[in-house]
């Protein structure tokens, strides 16, 4: 597939290189693989900290860099203002922040704008090319630009869908339409590994009263099943965060989510089989 065409801020600078810092594997994978096939040089880091780390590497210098703004730890405005620290302003750095969830303007103050899971390629390309790179330290931060669009799909990314929905098949047919099988199995292989090693944690979290822990835990599942269309457990993620505080709800929750992780499965067993 031909590169995508940035505009003539980035186009000395051959292939656009983008740093996606995001605690969540289920998006740093399918972000990663779908820029890196779209002709992005792609780096990825799990947290903050590695993000600093990295760009404290002198030789690494992103055009542009994508932070989750809902991470444990270093994140929010903090993260931002210490990513600014760390490049040049003539390195021409665009920061964008992300998240499944509509951000507090705290949280984003200083980034250039902000990019609403799901995304893709598509809405990053439309945003450089539409708007003008922000000052690097711009002298009277402002309200971020917001995009919340569904990137295998024309239907905004809020449009109901039936509750018994397991997977979004027009975002199975995109990514297929993107990349080799191989490369779907694995982001879905992924996302089901992902939803499974977090029952655990979210069942001893609702088992303790950890609300908070809870919130966190179904933040990550929106945003990650949103990621690759796992429609009803994107659902229950969504709902264990919007209730994380009727911890007795959340126990119900989690049993849904549980049986919808095996209908996921069965329903991927089926896709991916052997001809």
């Amino acid at each position: 597939m031909a590169n995508l065409a940035m505009s003539s801020y980035y186009s000395d600078a051959g292939e656009v290189s983008v740093l996606i810092v995001d605690d969540d594997e289920v998006s740093r994978e399918v972000l990663a693989t779908v820029f890196t096939i779209e002709g992005y040089e792609v780096q990825t880091a799990p947290d903050g900290v590695a993000a600093l780390a990295m760009l404290d590497a002198e030789s690494y210098r992103p055009r542009v860099i994508l932070m989750d703004v809902r991470m444990p730890g270093l994140r929010g405005a903090s993260l931002i203002s210490q990513l600014r620290e760390r490049v040049r302003p003539e390195s021409g750095t665009v920061l964008l922040a992300m998240s499944a969830s509509e951000p507090h303007i705290d949280d984003v103050l200083g980034a250039d704008g902000f990019l609403g899971k799901p995304f893709g390629a598509k809405e990053l390309k439309q945003w450089l090319e539409k708007s003008p790179r922000a000052p690097a330290k711009p002298d009277k931060p402002g309200a971020p630009t917001t995009q919340v669009t569904d990137y295998t799909s024309e239907k905004p990314a809020d449009t109901p869908v039936a509750e018994d929905v397991v997977l979004d098949r027009n975002k199975l047919a995109a990514l297929r339409a993107l990349m080799p099988e191989a490369a779907v199995r694995q982001i879905y292989t992924t996302a089901v590994d992902d939803l499974s090693r977090r029952m655990p944690t979210l069942e001893a979290a609702i088992e303790r009263g950890d609300s908070k822990m809870v919130h966190h835990i179904g933040h990550g599942i929106k945003g990650g099943c949103g990621m690759v269309g796992a429609v009803n457990a994107a659902r229950l993620g969504a709902k264990l965060e919007a209730e994380s505080d009727k911890l007795d709800n959340s126990g119900a929750i989690a049993a849904q989510l549980s049986s919808a992780i095996e209908a996921l499965k069965d329903m991927l067993g089926r896709e991916f089989s052997p001809q």
